[in-house]
């Protein structure tokens, strides 16, 4: 092996992005969709570019704990909240929930009352019910 190949192999696994980072854009977006707050607000605040948060929340750039501390901050949630489980292969329902259908899901029954959110589960389970058969 050469000299070029072994360093750029030690690079690509020791930097390389992965699962982990993957995971901990999904949440990062969930918060920052939760607080209201666009890519660009949250990347002033934080002194980024958008475009760096954008890679931030598709998990195709690494996340540094300094960063990952101001993003908390930002976010208004815990370093805690933020890597917990990250491990953790997502199930069906994370992966569906990080997709634009299942924010806004989440967005549109979190401006609803309680009353109406129980009335939407209602609804929703008739018609799954009814795709099944």
């Amino acid at each position: 092996m050469k000299l070029n190949e072994a360093t750029s192999f030690v690079h690509k696994s020791s930097r390389a992005v992965g699962h982990t980072d993957t995971i901990l854009g999904q949440r990062l977006k969930a918060a920052r969709l939760k607080i209201g707050k666009s890519q660009e607000q949250l990347a002033a605040e934080i002194g980024v570019t958008y475009q760096q948060i954008q890679k931030y929340e598709k998990g195709l750039n690494r996340v540094s704990s300094h960063r990952l501390i101001q993003l908390a901050r930002a976010l208004k949630r815990s370093v805690d909240f933020l890597l917990s489980d990250v491990e953790i292969a997502p199930n069906e329902a994370e992966l569906f929930m990080a997709t634009e259908e299942g924010i806004e899901i989440i967005q549109t029954m979190m401006a609803m009352s309680k009353q109406q959110q129980l009335q939407v589960i209602k609804i929703a389970k008739v018609l799954a019910e009814d795709d099944v058969t």
